[in-house]
């Protein structure tokens, strides 16, 4: 599997009164003007996602928050279909069920989109086809742990959300596509712990691939990189440790798999007064993780992204302050 680095940049638009939310899309030949999605006078927009499918329709998804604390927060969405977004839509409030936030998005080829989020007290999740959303659902409460949900949809239109619990570890939500959500165990070997940074994806072949940051509840273990694969006809493999350190931080991990099941698995590894070190795990089809490999020594690296296409040729994006 090759690998490509490239620097990435960021660009910050503040505004003081009101808040837009703004799109722009692009062609072949030059990016569009922008498109006013939304506009409100609520103390900021934040945290837009963006997918699309096949034929180019997608989802708009974004935080809505009405006070400085988020003790209002929400979820709000927008559809594209034949070229144009529609109004937003209110996902959740916290007016009427408490703060919002943590929000995630997946999206199928065929135009179904799965959005899930942290509520105050629940783990919640809606559903869509370019016709709008559904009502939420609550998949799990009460909240416990330091890190949100995430969600993986395949092309078949099965789905994967997991979310950490301090006490009994790593919960696995799935659903067949047209069928009922329902609770798999608790990941073995995640329980009495410290889970953060969880990652899923599913493949072409059925198969789901899930990474996170472990720590010992207990103090003094250290800090570990883990990953397991939840295979379609065979029993779940038991997770496999990447990187384990007791004096250095762990972090920006970040999972990106392909519809063969290639996978690249990313991490920021840092000992105090130290260079940062950002290391990469591969997957090939059906396989486990090989042993990880330096990508990049840098004196300070910063937030990291990772995109991988169909002939597993990944790219990793870093900032460099």
């Amino acid at each position: 599997m090759s690998m490509s680095l490239a620097r990435k940049t960021t660009l910050v638009l503040l505004g003081a009164a009101g808040c837009s939310l703004v799109c722009v899309s692009a062609s072949c030949a030059a990016w569009s003007a922008p498109a006013r999605v939304a506009s409100s006078r609520v103390w900021e927009y934040s945290r837009p996602l963006v997918a699309t499918d096949r034929a180019g329709d997608g989802v708009l998804l974004w935080h809505r928050e009405e006070r400085l604390n988020e003790t209002l927060g929400g979820i709000e969405a927008s559809t594209r279909t034949k070229g144009s977004f529609s109004a937003a839509v209110v996902l959740a409030s916290g007016r009427s069920a408490g703060a919002a936030f943590e929000p995630q998005l997946a999206m199928g080829a065929r135009g179904q989109a799965i959005v899930v989020w942290q509520n105050t007290n629940k783990i919640q999740v809606a559903s869509s086809r370019l016709e709008g959303f559904g009502r939420a659902r609550t998949l799990s409460g009460p909240v416990e742990g330091n890190a949100g949900p995430r969600v993986a949809l395949d092309a078949r239109g099965d789905v994967t959300v997991v979310y950490p619990r301090s006490a009994t570890g790593l919960w696995v939500f799935t659903r067949r596509a047209g069928g009922r959500w329902r609770a798999l165990p608790p990941l073995a070997g995640t329980s009495r712990s410290d889970i953060s940074e969880p990652q899923v994806a599913r493949d072409g072949r059925g198969e789901t691939i899930l990474a996170w940051v472990r720590g010992d509840s207990g103090g003094g273990g250290g800090l570990k990189v883990q990953a397991v694969v939840l295979g379609v006809n065979r029993p779940e493999r038991p997770p496999q440790t990447l990187f384990s350190s007791k004096n250095r931080s762990i972090g920006e991990l970040h999972l990106a798999v392909n519809e063969r099941g290639n996978a690249v698995l990313l991490w920021r590894q840092k000992a105090k007064g130290g260079p940062a070190v950002i290391e990469d795990a591969t997957r090939r089809a059906g396989a486990r993780f090989g042993p990880p490999l330096t990508a990049v020594r840098e004196k300070e690296a910063g937030e990291l992204s990772v995109a991988l296409d169909a002939r597993g040729f990944a790219v990793l994006l870093f900032t460099r302050i």
